[in-house]
């Protein structure tokens, strides 16, 4: 993950974030691999939805590179 600071606010970035399972909805984006996340006010950084999108993100990277906790 990849935190994207800009004049609108923050955005999350995931490193092949289109192969994430989301039900939320939570990540735009059109590119090939990536996807992000707006953060547009301070209870979207405590929302269930982010931190499980954060988890499974931290499960695939963790798969990817064949390290545990």
């Amino acid at each position: 993950c990849v935190i994207i600071p800009s004049k609108k606010g923050l955005k999350l970035g995931f490193y092949k974030g289109i192969e994430l399972p989301d039900p939320a909805g939570m990540p735009e984006g059109t590119g090939k691999m990536s996807r992000y996340v707006e953060i547009k006010s301070k209870e979207q950084i405590n929302s269930p939805a982010l931190k499980d999108l954060l988890s499974t993100a931290m499960d695939a990277y963790r798969k990817r590179t064949g390290t545990r906790k």
